[in-house]
């Protein structure tokens, strides 16, 4: 019996020599799953979206860049790590910053907001705003994924955090998307996700939408492509885009700068205008009033709104189509004007403690009310209107009216500061775009003797992902490229 065991035993030990190794890859360390690039030979499509998005963009943005080293400069310092921990929070978490006003030593893979920051997240703290979230500092990566396929990479789990459905996704990303300037002001002067909670997008019934359900839209499609095991197949889930497409554009050569102007311009901004209507203003022949209503989840603009220029322009054309009217048209470059001198310009207005308006944040002593302030308002309420009007005469007679709306990310009077200021190279502001946010053409009917909607330019979401897949495809406006 004992000579049967031992036998058995060198045939077994002999059985495991002649296996061949294991062809699963090890998993990845904590140090490799910070770098996005670990991620894109799985994750190629999600890869590809991040490394155009303004997410990666977010430590590269000259801007951001020219207005962070001010800030340091004219705080004495005192600035410290607020602008970074949003725009680079990896690089803040890991201490990789020893002069906040000099960030051109950080790696190149800890900056922007990368993979690990928003898939390592499990918390957020009691007030969530200047990129006040907790990670776990392992190497499981959190998604909303139930019974997922255990990858050999790294650790997988589900969290509410990441969930579209969940209001806790929003929560999330208000984060860094609700900014509280820092002491001795502590001036609420960002506050999309103050904005989008009393919405009715934001209440968990029917209407529910969150923060990824415009700016991350949901698709069928694989996660991965592979789990790391050879033959494992992986199946098609229900996953975010990850372009974030919302306002901002790259301004400098970046990848992908076609697809996401594309996608802010055709797509988000265009969705973005529920109502832009033309009406005769009571019984003035030549008055007229312009309705304008957002069906965004927050305020129009939003965000750094002291910085962004959101405005209607109005032509009118006689019956031989001559142009015989326009009111407020911004010829390319010019200044944008401000609320009461521009007859229709959505905008907030920053001032100091005198009074005084400024651009950069740490200047302004007061979070803009009243007649400094004119966004188009979120709904609160669903089918209850929340517009905005802008008033104008004619004096001449006119048949046919062409309204368009224009924004520009960031206005020229900002950019010309920075530029004065030493800090932003004089190249730049020639290069923010003026988008288009939508144009609707109204046409005189003499049957009822006032202006009906002919045309409506209609949202294109579909040319930015062929941009993406081939910046050279037939598909892609190639005519947006920055």
């Amino acid at each position: 019996m004992a000579m049967r065991f031992a036998a058995c035993l060198v045939l077994f030990f002999a059985l495991i020599g002649c296996q061949p190794a294991s062809d699963e890859p090890p998993p990845l360390t904590r140090e490799q799953l910070l770098n996005p690039e670990s991620c894109k030979d799985c994750h190629p499509k999600y890869y590809r979206e991040w490394s155009g998005s303004m997410h990666a963009y977010a430590m590269k943005d000259p801007v951001f860049i020219a207005m962070n080293k001010r800030g340091q400069e004219e705080t004495g310092g005192a600035l410290g790590d607020f602008c970074v921990k949003c725009h680079a929070p990896m690089a803040v978490k890991e201490k990789a910053i020893s002069n906040f006003a000099d960030l051109t030593a950080v790696p190149e893979h800890l900056q922007g907001v990368t993979c690990y920051f928003c898939h390592n997240a499990v918390s957020i703290g009691d007030q969530h705003f200047n990129g006040n979230i907790d990670l776990a500092n392992d190497t499981t990566m959190r998604a909303n994924l139930r019974k997922p396929l255990e990858p050999t990479a790294h650790g997988v789990a589900r969290s509410d955090f990441h969930d579209g459905n969940n209001i806790k996704s929003s929560l999330m990303c208000g984060t860094c998307h609700d900014i509280v300037t820092p002491a001795p002001n502590n001036v609420h002067l960002e506050r999309t996700l103050a904005e989008y909670l009393p919405s009715f997008v934001a209440q968990q019934n029917a209407s529910f939408q969150s923060c990824q359900s415009c700016h991350m839209r949901s698709e069928t499609e694989q996660v991965a492509v592979s789990t790391g095991r050879e033959g494992e197949v992986t199946g098609s889930r229900d996953a975010h885009e990850h372009l974030w497409a919302a306002v901002d554009v790259p301004l400098t050569d970046f990848p992908h700068a076609a697809a996401m102007r594309s996608a802010v311009e055709e797509c988000e901004l265009k969705n973005s205008i529920a109502y832009l209507t033309l009406a005769r203003d009571g019984a003035n022949p030549i008055g007229f009033k312009m309705n304008v209503e957002t069906q965004a989840g927050h305020n129009q603009p939003s965000g750094a709104t002291q910085d962004r220029r959101l405005w209607v322009e109005v032509v009118g054309y006689d019956a031989n189509n001559n142009q015989v009217f326009s009111s407020g048209v911004v010829a390319d470059g010019a200044l944008e004007g401000l609320p009461g001198k521009h007859p229709c310009m959505f905008r907030d207005v920053a001032r100091d403690a005198s009074g005084a308006e400024v651009h950069m944040f740490w200047e302004v002593a007061r979070e803009p009310t009243g007649p400094d302030s004119n966004l188009l308002p979120v709904g609160t309420k669903p089918g209850v209107p929340h517009g905005l009007q802008c008033g104008f005469q004619t004096t001449q007679p006119v048949v046919r009216f062409v309204a368009t709306m224009r924004m520009r990310p960031i206005g020229v009077d900002v950019l010309q500061s920075l530029v004065t200021s030493g800090h932003l190279d004089p190249t730049i502001p020639a290069k923010m775009p003026t988008l288009t946010v939508t144009t609707r053409e109204f046409v005189l009917d003499p049957k009822v003797n006032d202006f009906v909607e002919s045309k409506v330019s209609r949202s294109d979401c579909k040319t930015y992902k062929a941009c993406l897949l081939d910046p050279s495809a037939p598909e892609c406006h190639l005519s947006t490229t920055l």
